[in-house]
């Protein structure tokens, strides 16, 4: 905001001189003057909620991510250095005006008219810088006329923009995909990613939202449950409101083998699952808190909507991911989540269409 308040001045400056020059040539038209002018050139980090859930599920878990409601400055957070300004140096002239010899008369035996020179025409070099005065002028205060409305317009949008970030209202989405075990390169991947990336920082959880939902996208073609939510509330309700979903995925796990929360990289021991366990599914789970006014997504039915609210997610504007949690069970290929495992811990999904 603070970069195109400082263009906004700089082109009014810029235009202010410009109308200043055309009035300059113009009056000096008349005088036949020289003449010169200037040229002008967040981050608090959240607690996390050591809470001890009674463990249900067989299958581990992973899960990485991190972020604050905290809400964030609008403007750069890196002060500017404020240069002097420097007077750019005006060319010399003579500012003494010229003077006109008075004209010869000339006298005939047929014509005793004196005629004196140059009267004549400074009246008509009046009237013709007048005229390019006027004219010059008009076409300059329609140019500021019309860039103003453009500049004011585009401010108004980034206000609004600014508004919906800035304000009390925050919006916490969960999305929850289930897909085949043959999509092995999900656990691998995501285990991978969750290693590779500080979830300490702001550009990491947007990196680490993006490259999940490209996992999940790249294994479209095994996709088959689904579970979406998404509702606004109060930012004094978001963290209860994020913690309780987060809590409640995670109390299905029977250890969270890999996590990456925070910075803060812990791994576990897993449990050996029966080897009677056939794996079935592999879930993915991701809880977002961001600076929307409304919510992300409705129900989601068919792979088509699924597919359009991935595709939104990973287009999201930097700075409205406040908050994100990755979450995936089983967390390596060797572990198992049976279908009875699925429908037991995960009654609420549905299957796509």
């Amino acid at each position: 905001m603070n970069n195109f308040s400082a263009n906004k001045y700089r082109l009014l400056i810029v235009t202010v001189f410009t109308f200043i020059f055309i009035n300059s040539f113009s009056f000096n038209l008349l005088s036949h003057n020289t003449f010169s002018f200037l040229k002008h050139n967040p981050k608090a980090v959240a607690q996390e909620t050591n809470t001890e859930d009674e463990l249900i599920a067989k299958s581990s878990g992973g899960r990485s991510g991190g972020g604050s409601f905290k809400k964030r400055s609008s403007g750069s957070s890196s002060p500017r250095r404020s240069s002097p300004r420097k007077s750019s140096p005006r060319s010399n002239y003579n500012s003494r005006p010229k003077t006109i010899s008075p004209s010869r008369s000339y006298s005939s035996p047929r014509y005793h008219n004196n005629y004196t020179y140059g009267s004549g025409s400074s009246n008509h070099s009046f009237i013709f810088t007048l005229l390019l005065l006027l004219i010059l002028g008009g076409a300059t205060f329609a140019v500021i006329v019309i860039v103003f409305k453009s500049l004011f317009a585009n401010n108004s949008s980034v206000k609004q923009s600014d508004r919906e970030r800035d304000n009390n209202i925050v919006t916490i989405s969960k999305l929850q995909v289930a897909l085949f075990a043959e999509a092995k390169d999900v656990q691998k991947q995501l285990s991978e990613l969750s290693l590779s990336i500080d979830t300490n920082t702001d550009e990491g959880l947007v990196e680490l939202l993006r490259e999940s939902v490209l996992v999940l996208l790249r294994n479209c073609d095994y996709w088959n449950y689904v579970l979406s939510s998404s509702n606004s509330l109060n930012i004094d309700r978001a963290e209860s409101a994020f913690q309780k979903l987060s809590i409640a995925e995670r109390s299905k796990f029977s250890a969270e083998t890999l996590s990456n929360f925070e910075g803060k990289i812990q791994h576990r021991e897993a449990i050996s699952p029966d080897e009677n366990d056939v794996a079935a599914y592999i879930v993915v789970t991701l809880i977002l808190g961001t600076a929307d006014d409304k919510p992300l997504f409705e129900k989601i039915h068919s792979k088509e909507e699924l597919q359009l609210v991935l595709e939104n997610l990973a287009s999201m504007r930097d700075d409205y991911l406040m908050k994100f949690e990755l979450l995936w069970s089983p967390q390596t290929e060797e572990d198992s989540l049976t279908y009875d495992e699925l429908i037991t811990e995960y009654t609420d999904m549905i299957q796509l269409f």
